[in-house]
């Protein structure tokens, strides 16, 4: 994506969301955290979680503009998702294998990071970590919204966590805020019962102008809608599911209303909500009322 005309950022091709949950790229070693759910799902989802690991590692990503200036983060880094913070004009990218949220800024040219989150410092990478207000499992994407609070899609830790405007700027930092889990020490997968307050593998975050937070719930087969999400309690369940009859249920399907591995969440601002539907190749659109 261009800032300015001239930066870009490289990213190698990775495996489709309606993956991605299955596959932990630290060693590359393909875990089954979430491979639990049904016999039925565990053997084809395996099967397709290998196909697209084998895929991913012989992508070879091109510059799609070898002219621009200069490149975003060169260096060890695998960006999956990234958001620019509307204020400082700071990039936020999600370095998901390295289990972190990295930092760059205009000043030094975007060239190197100059602050992490979920992890102690720049240099250290945790390969395996156990849920705290200030770690993070896999995250796959993040968004920063009008009021410069930074949301993380915390994949591998079954939840969504908010950084302040000032927290997110130092190393190590602890969130302020966590969806999907009822303490910052929980990482309970919500099966077999689902509910308003879980997730199974969020994969993409979006906070609307009208302060409202929107989960892709890829495990569930869902999106959820949380209202007012900056004054809502840690674990507060959502208010509204997208894609599911009922919030105590993740079928599968392909209907207007039901989704097979929902991936990206998105919302125009005449708050229609956009989700990609990954395993039915194709893109959903609700205008939902509030």
């Amino acid at each position: 994506m261009p800032l300015n005309g001239t930066q870009v950022v490289r990213r190698a091709l990775p495996p489709p969301a309606a993956v991605r949950k299955f596959l932990n790229f630290n060693n590359v070693v393909v875990k089954a955290d979430f491979l639990t759910r049904t016999k039925k799902k565990a053997a084809g989802m395996r099967k397709l979680a290998l196909f697209f690991l084998c895929f991913s590692l012989v992508i070879v990503a091109v510059d799609p503009q070898p002219s621009a200036t200069y490149v975003v983060g060169t260096g060890t880094i695998t960006p999956w998702s990234m958001s620019v913070d509307p204020s400082s004009g700071d990039l936020y990218v999600a370095d998901m294998p390295r289990n972190r949220v990295l930092r760059y800024t205009e000043d030094n040219g975007f060239t190197s990071a100059v602050s992490v989150l979920g992890q102690p410092n720049i240099t250290t990478v945790l390969v395996s970590v156990l849920p705290t207000p200030s770690s993070l499992y896999n995250p796959q994407d993040l968004f920063i919204d009008s009021q410069l609070y930074l949301w993380v899609a915390d994949t591998n830790n079954q939840r969504v966590l908010r950084f302040s405007p000032s927290s997110k700027t130092q190393n190590g930092s602890n969130a302020d805020g966590v969806f999907g889990q009822p303490n910052f020490s929980s990482q309970n997968i919500d099966y077999p019962q689902e509910s308003a307050a879980t997730l199974a593998g969020p994969t993409s975050v979006f906070v609307d102008s009208e302060g409202t937070l929107w989960v892709s719930d890829m495990g569930n087969n869902r999106v959820l809608r949380l209202l007012n999400a900056l004054n809502r309690a840690n674990g507060s369940a959502a208010d509204t599911e997208l894609c599911q009859p009922s919030f105590n249920v993740s079928y599968e399907g392909c209907s207007p209303s039901m989704a097979n591995g929902t991936g990206v969440v998105t919302v125009s601002p005449q708050g229609e909500v956009f989700v990609t539907d990954q395993n039915n190749n194709r893109v959903v659109r609700e205008n939902l009322q509030a």
